[in-house]
């Protein structure tokens, strides 16, 4: 990674640098001050930039505001370290805008886990970026159509969304597609908890995020069978015992010029199943006790997470109806089945809830992402997200830790430890023997599984040359 270190003082700036570039390998450009930092960074962006708070003419924090307020330091990591730490400063810091805080003379242990982790970080948000290339038709439609991997504007009525793999990029353009069609019925089938009204959302209001009308939603499963009628149809004064004097608009007249999202359609009574068709097939409809007829001008979108088919087959939904609303198919898939979104699902999650219960988290540990990838979340999406907000609620951190997830879920979560994880400080001696041979390799076999076999990346990670790696591995096979 490019680091920018700004510091006015030459020896704390070269110890820094040499660091940086040296043991972790980063490329490296020093500044002497915070006026020469601006305009380097204006003309050469580098995705980290780590100075120090006190310095003649700019200091760290307006360089900070600078890189902020520009163009080019949208996506820029600014760490803040400072010899006069206390907490008015610290606080300073993240207000303008600061992804951490260090203090001087600075330990060069933490500076190292704060960089590794805001590399992790940024690479979490290049996820849906960098996903696999789309190829021949698609291509050409990825090119005219760009879905990013977090959404550049929040989905009205429900907020920032992130897209972050192949398989939903294309399910929610399926539905910004159908947002076209008007009198084309949606169902959106999928599992409890992975974003079906997200997907209808996105029919209603489209790519654009344009104004659709109302949005009105029914919830079949919570509506008594009896009173079903009344209030998707509405009735007029007098038309039952009961009635209100002034009649009642129904839901599908409420949705006039926008969408009826009925959820959970397969909980549809029915003899309700005939008349919410005719609505379909006809385009109009009659109050409970009315003569009048109202054209409709609604868009329908249903969702369910049974298995309609199934439930024709055993005589508990109409087929007709099923065949009418299945024109607009949108399957989502659960989210065992796009394993790389969890992460940075969790990041977006632990970000909004940070800063909605005022936490300091902002980063998710390697063990706790690979706990979290390894879990299969039967709630999907949102058991992921209460689980997250959870975690903010009841602990305080900069980091999520695996821990903290293995509490939140019951002991489901793998036992994997990030605080005895090996790192530089962390190493703890056995009190008697210590087989240093065998260590090494259970290290090298270890990191072997983690990249599936890839001996390319497997050096890498442990700053192996490939032939050091190879002499391991016949040790090993041995």
């Amino acid at each position: 990674m490019r680091i920018l270190i700004v510091d006015d003082d030459a020896m704390s700036r070269e110890a820094v640098s040499s660091f940086l570039a040296e043991d972790l390998g980063h490329d490296v450009i020093q500044c002497d001050s915070g006026s020469k930092a601006l305009d380097f960074f204006l003309r050469d962006p580098t995705p980290l930039v780590v100075t120090d708070v006190r310095m003649p003419g700019m200091s760290g924090f307006d360089l900070l505001r600078g890189i902020r307020s520009s163009v080019q330091g949208a996506d820029t990591c600014v760490i803040v370290m400072t010899g006069f730490g206390d907490m008015e400063t610290a606080i300073q810091a993240l207000r303008d805008g600061a992804c951490d805080f260090l203090l001087k003379p600075l330990n060069i242990e933490e500076l190292a886990v704060v960089i590794e982790r805001v590399a992790e970080n940024m690479a979490v948000r290049r996820t849906g970026e960098n996903a696999a290339a789309v190829t021949g038709a698609d291509e050409a439609e990825a090119e005219a159509e760009p879905s990013p991997s977090r959404s550049d504007e929040p989905v009205p009525g429900i907020g920032e969304v992130g897209v972050f793999s192949p398989a939903l990029r294309a399910t929610a353009r399926l539905a910004e597609r159908l947002h076209g069609y008007r009198t084309v019925p949606v169902l959106i089938e999928g599992e409890t908890g992975t974003g079906k009204e997200i997907m209808a959302r996105l029919v209603h209001h489209g790519a654009g995020r344009v104004e659709g009308g109302p949005f009105v939603t029914v919830n079949c499963s919570a509506i008594s069978p009896s009173l079903f009628e009344s209030e998707l149809f509405g009735y007029d004064r007098g038309a039952f015992t009961g009635a209100s004097s002034s009649g009642k608009t129904g839901k599908l007249e409420l949705a006039q010029g926008g969408t009826l999202f009925l959820d959970e359609i397969g909980d549809l009574p029915l003899d309700m199943q005939p008349k919410l068709l005719r609505v379909l097939q006809q385009r109009e409809m009659f109050r409970v006790g009315s003569t009048r007829k109202i054209q409709l001008d609604v868009r329908l979108v249903c969702a369910t997470n049974r298995d309609l088919e199934e439930m024709v087959a055993a005589g508990d939904f109409r087929r007709d109806l099923f065949y009418r609303l299945n024109v607009g198919r949108i399957a989502v898939p659960p989210l065992r089945d796009r394993r790389e979104e969890i992460v940075p699902l969790a990041q977006l999650f632990l970000e909004k809830f940070s800063e909605r219960h005022d936490r300091r988290f902002r980063f998710i540990t390697s063990g706790a992402r690979e706990a979290l990838v390894a879990h299969d979340w039967p709630g999907n999406v949102r058991e992921l997200e209460n689980t997250i907000e959870r975690i903010t609620l009841l602990y305080d951190g900069r980091e999520l830790r695996a821990d903290h997830l293995r509490f939140e879920t019951g002991g489901e979560i793998p036992d994997i430890d990030d605080q005895n994880m090996l790192r530089p400080g962390r190493i703890t001696l056995p009190p008697d023997h210590l087989d240093l041979e065998q260590l090494e390799l259970e290290i090298v076999r270890k990191a072997l599984r983690k990249f599936k076999g890839n001996k390319t990346r497997t050096a890498a990670y442990l700053g192996l040359s490939r032939g050091a790696l190879y002499t391991r591995l016949n040790r090993i096979e041995k």
